[in-house]
């Protein structure tokens, strides 16, 4: 029901305004069905913001005005000597208007349709704040933490999370069966104007990315080196390892220095495949060895003598 307007007189008389089905609908009720509902509304407006007298007083003019203080105060109930503060708070608030005479001003409401909208976007407004407000607070507190993640579908989720977020740059290094699973929101990404990098063990075709293929290059006895990691923007950064025998798990932060670590090894990792070209086969296994003398050899250079 798409209600515009309610009214209950003083008779005894509930009406309202039926937007959708454009018709007005107008129920007798009794005393105890008036109090009952006009304390719910009370109720309800505090809840936007105003203060019980205020609603009071907002809700006796709405029934009769214009209307003096005095008046107000009677059919509201709020207190003469408080009744004058609390006018003028609704008057500042634009809820009511007021006459410019000096000894005996008189008080009308606004419609109750720019009332609620008015409260709507102060509402909105308010929370709108307190989301960025609270949000600071709490990218503080996590900073200094390495958070733990497990389970496949727990990572993927917040890899999913990080991804949406993401406002200028994501870098990833990733394999390629589970780029499927982040292909949409990888996709949008790059569709809204991030410059998205992407390394990964096969070709993948990420649109709108950077991608750089590196086979992995797996010794006996090790696992791959093709972790995911993701970084967004340079302040957050989940790496997960998603391929491993024991149980998936993950590590993520807001830890900004970690976060450039991380991006800094993955952007070292766009230079591998030429490296890889360069070295051959031989070097590349001399260098995953730690056999310096072996990559020197390997690239044509002088191996420094013992």
């Amino acid at each position: 029901m798409g209600i515009l307007a309610i009214k209950i007189t003083r008779k005894c008389v509930l009406t309202w305004l039926d937007s959708r089905h454009n018709i007005l609908v107008v129920i007798p009720i009794t005393t105890k069905e008036v109090a009952v509902a006009l304390d719910d509304t009370v109720v309800r407006l505090t809840h936007l913001g105003l203060s019980e007298w205020e609603a009071k007083a907002y809700l006796a003019l709405l029934r009769k005005s214009p209307a003096n203080g005095y008046q107000v105060s009677k059919e509201s109930a709020v207190p003469r000597s408080m009744v004058y503060e609390v006018l003028a708070k609704l008057v500042s608030r634009g809820a009511v208007l007021r006459t410019h005479e000096a000894d005996n001003a008189l008080y009308a409401p606004v419609p109750p349709v720019e009332l609620i909208e008015r409260l709507q976007r102060e509402h909105e407004e308010l929370t709108e704040s307190l989301k960025a407000d609270l949000g600071a607070v709490s990218q503080s507190a996590e900073e200094e933490y390495v958070w733990h993640i497990e389970g496949r579908a727990n990572i993927l989720a917040r890899a999913e999370v990080l991804i949406e977020e993401a406002q200028t740059t994501l870098t990833a290094q990733v394999v390629a069966q589970e780029i499927e699973e982040l292909r949409a929101p990888l996709e949008a990404a790059a569709a809204r104007g991030v410059a998205v990098a992407i390394v990964c063990d096969e070709t993948v075709r990420i649109a709108g990315a950077r991608e750089v293929v590196v086979p992995p290059l797996i010794l006996p006895g090790e696992a791959s080196p093709l972790e995911m990691i993701l970084v967004r923007d340079r302040a957050e950064v989940l790496i997960g390892d998603l391929c491993g025998a024991d149980e998936e798990s993950a590590s993520w932060t807001r830890n900004r220095q970690l976060a450039l670590m991380a991006e800094g090894h993955i952007r070292r990792s766009l230079i591998l495949p030429a490296m890889y070209r360069a070295l051959g086969p031989q070097g590349v296994e001399a260098l995953m060895n730690g056999d310096e003398q072996g990559v020197l050899r390997a690239v044509g250079g002088l191996a420094p003598k013992g």
